[in-house]
């Protein structure tokens, strides 16, 4: 079998502090390798008419406030064709995140330049996007991407927490991240004390 050619791109990681060694960039190549395993055997035998997808990933630790195009977390292009629909696959992944499962054109609801349809996978909160194959096929690997990403994290996270019992908070020096943190310096409207 032939390895087709992958181009992963990673915008952030979120477990940096957490998952040692090359960490999540490892999960994200391993995964993508089996993406790509999986598409050139079906392409091989005639089950797939195209042997290139692209993925979009969004960031499931991302709050939901962020913009969505600030919490892109992964892109993939697998196959000669694979870079030019990655666009397509974060148009579908940002359009799900921000609107709900499928998005089909709704003139009231999109603006221009917004994807005509298309759908994207949520697996236990990460939304992945596939493009290249049919929609079913490419809800089918959408779903395998988030399936294998979400596995191989929850392990190493899980290695972490073996590691680390009694932490309170998700860092090796049990702090909050500064987002948190920054909540005790919020200008106050007033500071009442009470007798008790």
């Amino acid at each position: 079998m032939t390895l087709l050619p992958i181009h992963a791109r990673l915008y952030s990681d979120p477990y940096s502090r957490r998952i040692p060694g090359f960490g999540l960039p490892d999960i994200i190549r391993r995964v993508c390798r089996a993406s790509a395993e999986r598409i050139s055997e079906r392409h091989q035998s005639c089950e797939y008419a195209s042997s290139s997808l692209a993925i979009a990933v969004m960031d499931s630790t991302a709050p939901t406030w962020l913009a969505s195009d600030k919490a892109l977390l992964a892109t993939v292009a697998i196959g000669e064709a694979g870079e030019r629909l990655v666009l397509e696959a974060v148009a579908k992944a940002m359009q799900h995140r921000d609107r709900g499962l499928a998005t089909h054109a709704d003139p009231m609801r999109s603006a221009d330049g917004d994807l005509s349809d298309g759908y994207a996978t949520l697996v236990d909160g990460t939304v992945v996007a596939a493009c290249g194959l049919t929609e079913q096929q490419n809800a089918y690997e959408a779903g395998h991407f988030a399936l294998g990403l979400n596995l191989l994290v929850r392990n190493a996270l899980g290695d972490w927490r073996t590691r680390h019992p009694s932490n309170r908070f998700l860092a090796d020096n049990d702090r909050p991240s500064s987002q948190i943190s920054d909540v005790m310096f919020m200008p106050l409207v007033c500071d009442i004390e009470i007798d008790g």
